[in-house]
């Protein structure tokens, strides 16, 4: 087999630690819009998930649905 090299490993390296990085970001701002939302702060909570949007703008990343789901799951507690 063909030796990738340590250039294709650095490469590798460096995906999985963005990855970390970005489901490190995600987290915090699920996290605050849920603790936004458990305040009674509702327009806050919902800027935060928008801004989940705006901060993933590609599916690439499932925060983005995770911040839909999010948002769908705060909305069924208060009916």
């Amino acid at each position: 087999p063909e030796q990738r090299g340590p250039i294709y490993q650095l490469a590798r390296d460096k995906m999985a630690e963005a990855r970390r990085e970005l489901d490190a970001q995600c987290n915090k701002l699920l996290l605050q819009a849920r603790a936004e939302f458990n305040q009674g702060k509702y327009d806050a909570a919902s800027a935060t998930l928008d801004w989940v949007e705006k901060f993933f703008p590609s599916k690439a990343h499932p925060c983005q649905y995770r911040a839909l789901v999010e948002r769908a799951t705060l909305a069924e507690s208060l009916e």
